[in-house]
């Protein structure tokens, strides 16, 4: 079972010494001749060479059906201490093209020049893992291409790996680059089986690890998180534990989730990546993340997947805030306004902000742990909002001084991307999945309602005053109904066709109006069933919610603007559009569509609402005439702020504006 052979430089054709190979659980080092000899293991896929190499499929050899030596040819990559590299995930591309998205990720890569490209998996299914490797490799690419295998990616009929190994190698890996050692894992288990214990990969990566220099620091790679010990990071499989922190592990990034998301745990990185080219699971925008590496310290840039604006028109003023707006809505508080910011890059910039209403002079600037990416809420002086850590602050309105803060267990790789809701003595806050009530005074804990399967999702809680419950949009579960006194669940739909991804509900006295997945709803407030069910032929999954006047609905939707429906019968009565989308955002969308994230705005015979194609838009809700529309330069996901002559907006690139009307 010895695999023997020869790994010699491409060019010059002079044997190469000193390079790692593996056949998945030993490791040697090639002689002076560049020879080697591997003494095999029953389970051995593929042997490789664990350096950075130029090209594709230079570095691993399938065993299976491999006749004679293992001799590897190849061009390694030296690189210097510093440098960057890029990172995608989760692509998916089965049944559908990529070689539109492709020509936008190699003009990233003429931009960045970076010393290789890692795709953390979920290629796709069968399709998917057959086709990706030949529009993104290391020869059409124009740098180093490197995967990890992905849940979706196990379809081989022998075992779950073996079509993914024949084409991009083996499924656990190693090599240098710079002062640091990156280490490619598999994710624990897949849509088949797989061909190895759980145990094996481990076994490798203690003998990888000894293989480190004494300098270098440690970057896993991975499709999931380290969901033994995200904090800690040290997992214990089969017996079989690893300090990773003690090995000098920086980061740890993967995707997965379908969101942008980068905590730190006391020097180490939690790094995720949304999708490139569409939006994510939870309304994440779509992007590439750039990692530059200096020596042993990283820092962060997303490279936000963006379609120009035109020129923004003339304004009162603009006050640039660090990090951006996402889905936190201004709020106008007398002669002040409020927001908070989101930052998915390290170092963080973000935190909220209180500025002049009349000139946007900054007043003050509270740095909160991480970005905050929802609505926060304003009470008898105080300030409430909510970080994707988990942090719930409060605040002293008028200076900035912090009054309490406290923490929501998320659990595991868990964040949040939700706002605060005050429903008398108590801030609701947490996740879809774990929900939170606190005491608004003193930050005690009221009562925290029982974990529900949910992804992450942009969706407001929505208090339900006739009723006396909240309501929760669970991405991949339901609508579902607490006790707002004790957090208890009353009821959850979980019926199709509606998905409730993304958007927030409205409610009324006698409805809750809702949508998601192409449909339209009126849910009955009591039980949580459907009263009516309308097909929108639109994608409705955004994070804003429909607006009440008369007998009319007015709906955000990502791909046909703002629906005007009855809202007894939800039959649609009017459109009123913007242009084409210049920022994805909404689950699994990538075409450039009318896409408006957060909700109208109704005022007398107008609507008015801000859309993704950095316009904000006033129409006549009666006959659908456009009225004004204002260029603000950048795309929108959170609704303007309008006054009589004025409105205020805040964009995706941290700017808050105010218009002159």
């Amino acid at each position: 079972m010895a695999y023997c052979g020869k790994v010699t430089d491409r060019k010059s054709g002079t044997p190469l010494e000193g390079i790692r190979v593996s056949d998945g659980r030993n490791i040697v080092l090639t002689d002076q001749e560049g020879r080697f000899s591997l003494e095999g293991w029953k389970r051995a896929h593929v042997i490789h060479v664990d350096v950075l190499t130029t090209r594709h499929s230079d570095w691993f050899i399938y065993i299976n059906g491999h006749v004679g030596d293992f001799d590897f040819c190849i061009d390694p990559v030296v690189t210097p201490s510093d440098y960057c590299f890029l990172h995608i995930s989760d692509t998916e591309i089965e049944n559908r093209p990529f070689t539109d998205q492709i020509f936008d990720l190699r003009q990233r890569v003429k931009e960045n020049r970076p010393a290789f490209f890692i795709h953390t998996g979920d290629l796709c299914r069968d399709d998917g893992v057959a086709r990706h490797y030949q529009v993104m490799n290391c020869e059409t690419m124009g740098c180093p291409v490197r995967y990890t295998i992905g849940n979706h990616d196990f379809r081989g009929d022998d075992y779950g790996e073996s079509i993914y190994e024949k084409y991009y190698g083996p499924t656990w890996y190693s090599f240098d680059c710079g002062e640091i050692h990156f280490v490619a894992l598999q994710i624990k288990k897949g849509d088949k089986p797989s061909g190895y214990q759980l145990s094996d990969q481990w076994i490798w990566l203690q003998n990888d690890l000894k293989s480190m220099k004494p300098n270098q620091r440690l970057i896993v790679l991975d499709h999931d998180l380290c969901c033994w010990d995200e904090q800690g990071f040290c997992p214990t499989v089969e017996d079989v534990t690893i300090d990773l922190r003690g090995a000098g592990l920086i980061a740890w990034i993967y995707g997965h989730y379908h969101f942008n998301f980068l905590h730190e745990y006391d020097g180490v990185l939690n790094i995720c990546s949304s999708r490139p080219d569409s939006g994510g699971i939870d309304s994440s925008a779509a992007g590439i993340r750039k990692i530059n590496v200096q020596g042993h310290t990283l820092t962060t840039e997303m490279l936000y997947h963006t379609i120009p604006c035109d020129p923004e028109d003339p304004f009162m003023w603009r006050t640039q805030l660090e990090g951006r707006v996402e889905f936190s809505t201004p709020l106008i508080i007398g002669d002040n306004i409020f927001v908070a910011t989101m930052d998915d890059d390290y170092p963080k910039r973000c935190g909220i902000y209180r500025l002049k209403d009349q000139s946007g002079e900054i007043q003050w600037y509270y740095a909160t742990a991480d970005g905050i990416k929802n609505d926060i809420a304003y009470e008898d002086g105080k300030i409430y909002a909510q970080d994707t850590k988990g942090y719930l602050y409060c605040l002293n309105a008028a200076t900035g001084d912090l009054i309490w803060k406290v923490c929501s267990d998320l659990q595991k790789g868990a964040f949040t991307r939700s706002g605060v809701l005050i429903v008398d003595s108590l801030v609701i806050t947490g996740n879809p999945a774990h929900v939170y009530a606190y005491h608004k005074h003193t930050g005690d804990l009221v009562w925290r309602a029982e974990p529900i399967y949910s992804e992450n999702t942009p969706a407001r809680f929505v208090y339900d005053p006739w009723r006396e419950q909240l309501l929760i949009s669970c991405h991949w579960n339901g609508l579902c109904a607490l006790d707002i006194h004790t957090g208890k669940q009353k009821w959850i739909n979980k019926e199709r066709p509606l998905w409730f991804r993304s958007a927030t509900p409205l409610v009324t006295e006698k409805a809750i109006y809702a949508a998601g997945y192409c449909h339209f709803a009126m849910v009955d407030p009591m039980t949580g069933s459907y009263m009516v069910v309308k097909e929108s032929g639109e994608q409705v999954d955004v994070s804003g919610a429909p607006a009440l006047m008369g007998d009319t609905l007015y709906f955000p939707t990502f791909t046909g603007g703002v629906i005007a429906v009855d809202s007894q019968t939800l039959e649609e009565k009017n459109r009123f559009l913007p242009g084409v989308t210049k920022l994805f955002t909404a689950p699994y969308m990538s075409m450039a569509e009318c896409g408006v994230e957060a909700s109208p705005v109704l005022r007398e015979n107008e609507v008015c609402f801000a859309a993704l194609d950095g316009y904000v838009y006033i129409y006549e809700r009666a006959n659908g005439q456009l009225r004004k529309k204002l260029s603000m330069g950048a795309p929108c996901t959170v609704s303007p702020v309008v006054r009589k002559q004025e409105i205020i907006t805040a964009d995706f690139l941290g700017r808050v504006t105010k218009f002159n009307l």
